[in-house]
């Protein structure tokens, strides 16, 4: 029992990244366990039996730590559960819709409110109706549920096909759909600037290598790059007198025969 419970909440703590961020479980599972006088465990009111006496040492050695981190972790996360915008994220999930009709008829209303008074600067700025979304809204999330709610591409249709219709929500939507959902873009990005800052590149200024990293991780797929363009423009590019187009440089021979003359 003792082992199961210190592995429960070492367990919960590595998979802190992928789930939930409230921590109130592990925090009182934690807060439950105590030592009363001698060896006795106690767990919810609870002795606990046959304790190990090194796995009981390592958890209250361990505990302060334990603790420690899980607050850091909700402090650090604390965001997510509070910000308006991630809280209206939800409704990007559409196999989470609710089915049955009362709840259909109400659901995403006020996430999406949520979202207009958050975003609404950005919104007016690019000449957004902020009445007109929730209205789109619920016009487009019926035709969904009737339609076409087992698709998996709902919102590229959103901004493809029926963008004209609900221009106003689908500028919401494109917001949203910026927020990154892992760090993986992140870790391609370093990956991409150890491959272009090499040892051999480091005195590569930082105009270059944004224009590097930009090609790198935007740019278009290697098959459809025509270097044509790129190659006539940097040969057309004025260099200085005595370089040639290609090739290392060769010193003249009446150079060469001052110096020796010298």
């Amino acid at each position: 029992m003792w082992l199961r419970l210190w592995k429960s909440v070492s367990g919960n703590l590595t998979s802190l990244k992928k789930d939930s961020p409230d921590i109130s479980t592990e925090l009182s599972v934690l807060a439950s366990v105590s030592t009363s006088s001698g060896s006795v465990v106690m767990y919810r009111k609870t002795q606990l039996s046959r304790v190990n006496q090194q796995v009981q040492e390592a958890f209250n050695r361990n505990r302060p730590l334990l603790i420690d981190k899980l607050e850091c972790v909700a402090n650090r996360f604390d965001d997510l559960q509070n910000l308006d915008a991630m809280k209206g994220v939800n409704i990007l999930s559409v196999p989470l819709w609710p089915t049955g009709k009362p709840d259909f008829e109400t659901y995403g209303n006020s996430e999406v409110s949520l979202l207009v008074n958050h975003f609404k600067v950005l919104l007016e700025m690019n000449g957004v109706s902020l009445n007109a979304v929730l209205t789109e809204w619920n016009a487009f999330k019926h035709y969904v549920g009737h339609n076409i709610q087992g698709n998996p591409d709902v919102w590229s249709l959103l901004l493809t096909r029926y963008r004209s219709q609900l221009e106003n929500f689908a500028h919401l939507i494109e917001i949203l759909l910026l927020f990154p959902v892992s760090n993986a873009t992140v870790e391609r990005g370093f990956s991409a600037m150890k491959r272009i800052k090499t040892d051999w590149r480091s005195r590569l200024n930082e105009v270059t290598i944004d224009h590097l990293l930009r090609i790198s991780i935007d740019g278009p797929a290697f098959s459809n790059f025509d270097p044509r363009p790129a190659m006539e423009k940097f040969f057309s590019t004025p260099r200085r007198p005595d370089a040639a187009p290609y090739g290392s440089r060769k010193r003249s021979h009446s150079a060469l025969d001052t110096e020796l003359d010298a």
